[in-house]
């Protein structure tokens, strides 16, 4: 076990603290409750499968950026399944006007088509770092690389991506 891992009895007391906080927080992207608890408590189940691979210092940050993922996934999903119904989801944010959402679909567009053109190599270093959230050690442990080496991947993926996107920073 790595020096900083969170034990048992220390992540049962971070779930009897931490839970009715990460359910309230969830409830601000979805009106189901059900479904709300569901996402706390399946944050706190894969916190605990990947509990080897999170330092005790960012556990929380990691519980609460689980459930903000998870719950924007699940508000596009029943965002997707209302538009093939044809019906109007009660999870859709009212103050998004479809002006903004063929706005935000057209960056997304763009996004994926610039990333498109980045080598397999580059491409498959971005996802394990931002999509799945690994740092930069864990990927390069992952991929047997230094973590300089994904480093520079990432430098030059964010170059392309601001290139081809049109950003300047």
């Amino acid at each position: 076990m790595r020096k900083g891992t969170i034990q048992k009895h220390e992540f049962e007391q971070l779930f009897r603290e931490q839970y009715p906080r990460l359910y309230r927080f969830t409830l601000q992207f979805t009106t189901d409750e059900e479904a709300a608890k569901d996402i706390a408590a399946d944050c706190f189940w894969t916190a605990w499968k990947n509990r080897e691979g999170i330092e005790k210092d960012n556990i929380t940050g990691y519980l609460f950026v689980c459930a903000r993922n998870k719950s924007l996934s699940l508000l596009e999903k029943s965002r997707h399944i209302s538009h093939i119904d044809g019906k109007d989801s009660n999870t859709t944010f009212a103050a998004e006007t479809e002006g903004q959402w063929i706005e935000k679909e057209t960056m997304l567009q763009e996004m994926e088509d610039a990333i498109s053109t980045l080598t397999p190599r580059t491409r498959l270093i971005l996802q394990k770092h931002y999509l799945e959230r690994l740092s930069y050690k864990e990927v390069a442990e992952q991929l047997d690389i230094s973590t300089s080496g994904v480093k520079k991947h990432i430098v030059k993926a964010l170059s392309v991506l601001r290139a081809r996107l049109g950003r300047t920073e």
